[in-house]
């Protein structure tokens, strides 16, 4: 349940750096622009961190798993053991991101 929970806010984000991504030159000044791009740096940066952390969690941690349900059951026990410190500094992080990005573009967009 957590993992689904940080996918959706993950998808949520994605959306907020794809709106950064399609922004033009001529939608804001040049400071915003850099702050903007500054800020999905360091998110990219904080979620490609954290996904190095737990790819060996990945294939059974998804919907559909990894093939192998004592795997499965193996490393989902491991996630909620092991992980707990890390996905809520993570998360803590992205929802930083997050707010800033947002922040960011609303001033864009007045």
């Amino acid at each position: 349940m957590e993992y689904q929970t940080l996918v959706y806010e993950l998808f949520t984000l994605e959306r907020s750096l794809l709106e950064v991504k399609s922004l033009r030159f001529e939608d804001c000044e040049a400071a915003q622009l850099d702050a903007l791009k500054c800020a999905a740096t360091q998110c990219q940066s904080t979620i490609d961190r954290f996904l190095a952390k737990i790819k060996k969690y990945l294939p059974s941690l998804n919907a559909q798993g990894s093939g192998s349900k004592v795997r499965d059951g193996i490393r989902k026990i491991q996630w909620a053991l092991c992980n707990k410190t890390d996905l809520e500094v993570f998360k803590a992080e992205v929802r930083g991101h997050a707010g800033s990005i947002n922040l960011l573009l609303a001033t864009v967009q007045l």
